[in-house]
């Protein structure tokens, strides 16, 4: 076996890493672009490619045109975000192991963080005792800017 003395930290992402979470991409998609067209911005204009960052464009579009829509297109489409993966969170669940494994890491003297972009509700949902099992948890709800972007450990 490895010596892993030299290891002071673990950072983990959530879902599909501790978790299956089982998220309608698409749905959330769709509904986030008809929420778009519902404000004047059409797809062709979007150059980002994930989600969280189309709405951060889109909202820098309407902030150009119209910056009184910005905040409210903002909270409709978080709104829609976060409605997906609550309902996601209802059927979802840790991988076999998870707990476990976290707790010997910790046991281990070795701190233990997760990241993810997904929301803290969602999160919390499928992993109760998240707060137990690691030193450090950041959603995407408690960083200005998301992973992967070097600021993320910034706090609100």
């Amino acid at each position: 076996m490895t010596n892993l003395d030299h290891i002071k930290a673990v950072i983990f992402d959530f879902d599909g890493t501790l978790a299956i979470l089982n998220i309608d991409f698409d749905r959330m998609r769709k509904q986030v672009f008809e929420l778009m067209k519902r404000f004047g911005i059409e797809e062709k204009w979007i150059t980002e490619r994930y989600l969280l960052e189309i709405i951060d464009e889109v909202c820098s579009l309407l902030r150009r045109k119209e910056p009184s829509n910005a905040e409210q297109f903002y909270q409709k489409a978080c709104r829609i975000l976060y409605e997906v993966e609550l309902q996601a969170a209802e059927k979802s669940r840790l991988i076999p192991g998870v707990e476990e494994m976290l707790s010997s890491l910790r046991e281990g003297g070795i701190k233990v963080g997760i990241i993810t972009r997904n929301c803290e509700d969602a999160v919390r949902k499928v992993f109760p005792e998240i707060d137990a099992c690691c030193d450090v948890f950041i959603s995407r709800n408690s960083v200005k800017r998301v992973k992967p972007t070097p600021t993320t450990f910034r706090r609100q």
